[in-house]
C-alpha cells in the first residue's frame, strides 16, 4: 500500500463506525483516533477535556459560553466555538502530516479534503440494527434508544453543516459510503481494505 494510509469514518450513532475503526487500525497496525482528539486537543488548546466534550455535544448556536470562564485559551476576538474547531483542526491536521492514521467523526473529512491519500467513507445502518448496538451496550428501551440515535445523528448533521458548510452523509462528500447492517464489522472492515487495495492499483498505473 502507499508509504501513508489516512482514512476518515463519519458514521451514524449505532452504525458500528467507530468499531470498524479500530477493526482496521489493528489490520493495518496504525492508530484510530476517536476521544483520542479531545486528549490531544485539550493539551494543546488549554481547554480542558470535559470542557471540549460539552462544546461537542451541543449546537455552536447553542453553546454555553459562560462554560469557558477560567480556561486561558479564550480569545475575546474570535466565537469560542470557532476557536475549539480550529484547535480540533489543527490537531486532526498535525496528525495526519506525521502519520497513517484512522479518525472517526469530528470532520476529518473535511479538515483533510486537500490530502490526496486521504479515504474518506461514512457509515450508516437502519433504524433496528443501530437500537441493537445501542442496547447490547446500555441499559435502554428501544424507544430510549431511538431517541439518542436520532438526536445524536442530528448535533452531528448540524455540527457538521456549520463547520462545512456541507450535508452531513452526503455520498457526494465520500469515497465510499457502507451500510453496515448488510455486513459485520468485519466485512465493513474487508470492503475498505479491498478498497484502499484497488485505488492504489489504479493510482499508480
Amino acid at each position: 500500500m502507499n508509504s501513508k494510509t489516512i482514512i476518515t469514518i463519519g458514521r451514524e450513532k449505532g452504525s458500528g463506525g467507530h468499531y470498524i475503526g479500530q477493526l482496521l487500525a489493528v489490520r493495518l497496525g496504525i492508530k484510530c483516533y476517536d476521544n483520542e482528539i479531545l486528549y490531544e486537543t485539550a493539551k494543546q488548546s488549554g481547554f480542558t477535556k470535559e470542557f471540549i466534550e460539552e462544546f461537542e455535544e451541543k449546537r455552536p448556536s447553542r453553546f454555553l459560553y459562560s462554560l469557558a470562564m477560567g480556561n486561558a485559551a479564550v480569545s475575546y476576538n474570535q466565537p469560542l466555538h470557532q476557536q475549539l474547531y480550529l484547535a480540533q483542526t489543527k490537531v486532526i491536521k498535525d496528525i495526519a502530516e506525521r502519520e497513517s492514521c484512522i479518525f472517526v467523526g469530528r470532520c476529518a473529512d473535511y479538515v483533510l479534503r486537500d490530502m490526496p491519500e486521504v479515504l474518506r467513507v461514512f457509515v450508516h445502518a437502519s433504524m433496528s440494527d443501530c437500537v441493537k448496538r445501542i442496547q447490547m451496550t446500555t441499559n435502554v428501551t428501544r424507544q430510549e434508544a431511538e431517541l439518542l440515535i436520532m438526536r445524536t445523528n442530528k448535533t452531528r448533521s448540524e455540527y457538521y453543516r456549520h463547520f462545512t458548510d456541507k450535508t452531513w452523509g452526503n455520498s457526494k462528500n465520500y469515497h465510499l459510503s457502507i451500510d453496515s447492517s448488510d455486513l459485520t464489522a468485519d466485512g465493513a472492515a474487508d470492503l475498505i481494505m479491498e478498497h484502499l487495495k484497488i485505488r492504489e492499483k489504479y493510482q499508480n498505473r
